[in-house]
């Protein structure tokens, strides 16, 4: 089942230079699932008081067009992959009033005990509740996301109350908002990954690294000395 809403932009979700930001793009495609899986019945609040949560483990977003005006956008997103099995993909996509495509995005997913902290199947019913979807919205599967041997960069950062979600981790979007803190040097970028190996708390002792590369640049959010989120950018 492809399911879709509208997204009304508002100042808040424009960054410095008038764009819709990247951070509100998350946000949009976050949302837009949580709304899917409660028509799915399948409400992830209620899961998680359940001690059973949906987790997204990895992202890509690719930025085709930056809307600078608050008319409304529309989200569709749709679930897929193969059960039973520990994940599945849900893909987004974000167009304007006229049909034009303004980013796109695929995120895989787990279910998570939350009191054990390992993964449980994902069983056919459950995916069958959401309708799924073969469509996927990128045709290549980049390789996955590895640790730098360096980062010349490094910047420790003081994590906020502000930046968990309700399961108390950082919440996914917030990541987005750590990568200028990261960089040496304020940069735009077109394409973004982000791989979650474990979840950052608050309390955490935090250090962004990040180092450039060919394509961009690569950013490693460490938590007490472990690598906890890998970021990529182009």
């Amino acid at each position: 089942m492809f399911f879709e809403e509208t997204f009304y932009p508002g100042l808040s979700d424009f960054d410095e230079s008038g764009r819709l930001s990247v951070r509100s793009v998350f946000e949009a495609f976050e949302n837009a699932g949580g709304r899917h899986s409660d028509a799915a019945r399948d409400s992830i609040i209620d899961s998680s008081h359940k001690g059973v949560v949906w987790i997204i483990y990895e992202w890509r977003v690719r930025l085709l067009l930056r809307p600078r005006v608050s008319d409304p956008l529309s989200v569709t997103t749709w679930t897929g992959g193969k059960v039973p099995s520990s994940s599945v993909f849900r893909a987004f996509t974000l167009k304007t009033q006229t049909g034009e495509t303004a980013a796109l995005g695929e995120a895989r997913l787990c279910l998570s005990d939350l009191e054990t902290g390992r993964l449980s199947r994902i069983t056919p019913e459950l995916m069958e509740s959401y309708s799924p979807e073969q469509t996927r919205v990128f045709d290549d599967a980049p390789p996955k996301l590895r640790p730098l041997p360096e980062y010349p960069f490094e910047k420790p950062f003081v994590l906020r109350r502000a930046d968990l979600d309700f399961n108390r981790h950082v919440h996914n979007a917030a990541y987005v908002d750590f990568i200028p803190e990261a960089l040496p040097e304020k940069v735009d970028f077109s394409e973004i990954r982000i791989s979650y190996a474990r979840p950052v708390k608050y309390g955490d002792a935090v250090m962004l690294r990040s180092a450039k590369t060919d394509a961009g640049y690569a950013v490693c959010v460490c938590a007490d000395g472990e690598a906890c989120t890998l970021i990529e950018i182009k």
